[in-house]
């Protein structure tokens, strides 16, 4: 009697064991079309984001005070081509620690100095790590009035990882673009300085 009992309890028990194996395989299935939809729509937007980058860099350069205009109402100013000219001030270079092509160094920040008076940072390009010295570049150090086109690059609002290190100004080191500090520890004045970077792209002359 007993092995008669505990048989029909297992036959009870069996169609809730395979209604719930039924709603564990569809709720499996659910997440991972969910994750291959989320998949698919960061590729297109990653590719669509690519294609923007690229019509961008492409275009021809506006003036300086096309991007000011468009920083200052909130537009996407990123990778956007920009004219622009002055002077650069290669006593207050600020170095970006980074590689390239796998080699480690930094990019070099030099104030422009418009002819206003106000000055913007832009990156000038790569340097290897034993180069960090200006010293030994002397060549590229380039003096009086430039003409430069560049991409003009948003700042950032805030360290972008707990895990980067923290910016090393007496060694004149920095894991990240923090344009305030970085404008701060040369002199330049707040209220002159653009709030924005420039990549430069080609020297005019």
């Amino acid at each position: 009697m007993t092995h008669q009992v505990d048989m029909a309890g297992a036959r009870r028990r069996r169609p809730v064991k395979t209604i719930a194996t039924i709603t564990l395989i569809l709720a499996s299935l659910a997440i991972l079309l969910a994750l291959g939809t989320w998949q698919m729509e960061r590729l297109y937007w990653k590719e669509g984001l690519l294609a923007d980058i690229a019509e961008r860099r492409s275009a021809d350069p506006v003036p300086l005070a096309d991007i000011e205009r468009l920083a200052a109402s909130g537009g996407d100013m990123e990778y956007r081509r920009v004219a622009l000219s002055g002077t650069f001030d290669h006593t207050k270079e600020r170095h970006f620690f980074a590689t390239f092509q796998g080699q480690t160094g930094f990019y070099v920040y030099t104030p422009l100095i418009l002819s206003d008076g106000r000055a913007i940072l832009v990156n000038r390009g790569f340097i290897p790590y034993e180069m960090k010295e200006v010293s030994t570049r002397t060549a590229g150090e380039v003096a009086g009035e430039q003409r430069l086109t560049g991409y003009a690059r948003s700042r950032l609002a805030q360290k972008p990882s707990s895990i980067v290190p923290d910016n090393d100004i007496a060694k004149n080191i920095f894991f990240w673009k923090d344009l305030d500090v970085m404008a701060s520890s040369i002199g330049l004045d707040p209220a002159k300085t653009l709030p924005f970077f420039v990549d430069v792209d080609d020297l005019v002359q």
